[in-house]
């Protein structure tokens, strides 16, 4: 009888070694066919992103530079994949109009400091503030919108002609190619 038990313990041991192999199996197969997916499918323009910059400062002037050119595409190499058709159907229309020069020089290329990571930030960005010089004229030209048009006259009516202002630019870590990338 003893041996009995002691067959059944092993036949247990046994079965039990199987369960928890499997199930580990189980899980590394779920895991690397989920990081797997994630590559080929989801993640695929982060991986195949080879632009941006080692710091945002970087990414920044590497942008201004390409736009200065007069090269967009160039220019996108520093955008966020997801971001890219709406900041290349932005420039596109500032190219025709004949203002992508004048856009790009806009800009200061310093950043000035990176501003508190607000909640609505997501994980791996960060804010920098910019100086912009403003030319009132230029921008009403380069804006289409007459509501927009408005807003900027009233916001502006106490403003010189040509002055400076503060604009914020967020930039997000590409944790696959390790650059820095301009997200807005």
């Amino acid at each position: 009888m003893k041996q009995f038990y002691l067959f059944l313990l092993y036949v247990f041991i046994f079965g039990l070694g199987i369960f928890i192999g499997g199930f580990s199996r189980f899980l590394w197969l779920v895991t690397y066919q989920k990081s797997i997916i994630e590559k080929k499918f989801i993640y695929k323009p982060l991986i195949e992103a080879k632009g941006g910059g080692n710091t945002p400062q970087e990414a920044w002037i590497g942008y201004l530079n390409a736009l200065e050119k007069g090269n967009i595409e160039e220019a996108l190499e520093y955008v966020w994949p997801e971001e890219r058709e709406k900041f290349r159907e932005t420039l596109l229309k500032l190219k025709q109009k004949g203002f992508l020069d004048e856009y790009a020089k806009n800009f200061d290329k310093v950043l000035i400091k990176p501003l508190k990571i607000y909640k609505t930030l997501e994980e791996n960005e960060v804010l920098f503030e910019n100086r912009q010089t403003i030319n009132k004229e230029v921008e009403l030209k380069m804006t289409e919108d007459e509501r927009t048009k408005n807003f900027l006259i009233e916001l502006w009516k106490n403003e010189p002609e040509i002055f400076t202002a503060t604009s914020t630019i967020i930039f997000k870590y590409n944790p696959y190619s390790k650059k820095w990338l301009i997200k807005e």
